[in-house]
């Protein structure tokens, strides 16, 4: 059985299983959805940018690897297009 947190905050109802309300406040939490969603779909384009929807990788070591790779090189593009732009 999951246990969860139900409240209403800026016109939504967020359901969550932080339950510390002295941690996690109920001003809070929106703030920390949006980080959450920010970072999902940073990860998305990440993987459909960078190709990496499937990694070939045959231990967890090498799949951080992989991932670490991915992410320097979605960087150097990133300041590549940047420079390119001024």
């Amino acid at each position: 059985m999951l246990s969860v947190r139900e409240m209403k905050a800026k016109h939504k109802i967020l359901v969550t299983t932080l339950f510390d309300a002295e941690l996690h406040s109920k001003d809070d939490l929106p703030n920390l959805y949006q980080s959450r969603w920010n970072i999902e779909v940073d990860f998305r384009n990440l993987k459909i940018i960078m190709g990496m929807s499937e990694l070939s990788c045959q231990s967890p070591k090498m799949y951080e690897e992989e991932i670490w790779v991915y992410l320097l090189a979605s960087h150097i593009v990133r300041i590549l297009m940047a420079q390119t732009a001024k």
